[in-house]
């Protein structure tokens, strides 16, 4: 009887045992763990486009042609990318009341989220300028006399909404 329980103990079996199950607890979780947070972000962002597309559909296909082509009253929005869509519209210069080059500006009408949704929409028409980040934008460029007198662009003056680079 010596001789059988001494061939159950084998010095590696409470190593096999460990890894074995060290391995049904690795595959479990991965069978039953949440999305991952790129399924998560792409999900949003395929959210905000859609929500983008129906606001886009009432309130700038009229001038913009339904999917951003252009018309006679509006220019084309292909390729203007998301930093132009929260200029425009954050600052109440889109929706324009009536067509002409420079659209005065207004009373804001969307929210921020809607902005952000038609931004993503227009984003997804054709590659463009993203809205910058805090990070990417220079506080002295916006606080500067100079930098805003300057011929050579700032981040604000290029591509950064105010509503944003206040935030």
């Amino acid at each position: 009887m010596k001789k059988l329980s001494a061939r159950r103990r084998h010095p590696l079996a409470a190593v096999v045992v460990l890894l074995l199950a060290l391995a049904a607890t690795g595959g479990l979780y991965a069978a039953f763990a949440p999305a991952s947070k790129a399924q998560a972000d792409d999900t949003a962002q395929s959210l905000a486009i859609d929500e983008g597309k129906k606001l886009y559909a009432v309130g700038c296909a009229s001038c913009h042609g339904a999917g951003g082509q252009g018309t006679t009253d509006g220019p084309q929005l292909v390729g203007v990318g998301a930093a132009a869509v929260d200029f425009q519209v954050g600052t109440g210069r889109m929706p324009a009341q009536q067509p002409g080059a420079q659209v005065p500006k207004k009373k804001v009408i969307y929210t921020q989220a809607e902005i952000d949704q038609l931004a993503a929409f227009i984003a997804s028409l054709g590659a463009g300028p993203s809205i910058p980040t805090k990070n990417q934008v220079s506080p002295r460029a916006r606080t500067s006399p100079r930098a805003a007198s300057s011929s050579v662009p700032t981040a604000r003056s290029a591509t950064t909404s105010p509503v944003r680079a206040a935030r």
